[in-house]
């Protein structure tokens, strides 16, 4: 009876496979997360409220499943929002219209469009920060604000 070798990427396979499995064995965190809270806040442009705008909230700092890292809400007619459920952590807040398929555009609402030069610096690259904790959960911004 003759005997083949094992081929090498068999082997190879096998001993990958092997490794990620016992490195994996260590993948799950012990680390408990804190317990979420209710933010909320109110988004206006000179003090006067802005509707429909959606506010998130990015995760900046480490430590939370990507699951949770983003969570978002859109304001009331009063330019308020509410999140039930965000975990302590410091946080990007992006601005930006509900519906940016608006074929209408409010020239009194920045928020309804999405060219105003004002409002888009809130975007991917928003200065805007919230460092939520149990006891920081309401976040007001105004974009007019310096």
């Amino acid at each position: 009876m003759r005997r083949f070798p094992l081929r090498p990427f068999a082997t190879r396979s096998s001993l990958v496979a092997a490794l990620l499995a016992t490195a994996c064995l260590g993948c799950g965190s012990s680390e408990k997360l804190p317990e979420p809270v209710a933010v909320s806040g109110q988004i206006t442009s000179s003090s006067k409220p802005l509707a429909d705008v959606t506010v998130g909230f990015m995760a900046i700092s480490k430590g939370l499943p990507a699951n949770v890292r983003y969570v978002h809400a859109t304001t009331d007619a009063e330019g308020k929002y509410s999140i039930a459920e965000v975990y302590p952590a410091e946080y990007q807040v992006t601005l930006m219209p509900a519906s940016a398929a608006k074929t209408e555009v409010d020239p009194n609402n920045a928020a309804a469009n999405p060219a105003n030069p004002e409002f888009a610096k809130f975007g991917p690259e928003s200065p805007l920060r919230a460092n939520v904790s149990a006891t920081q959960t309401k976040f007001d911004f105004d974009t007019k604000a310096k």
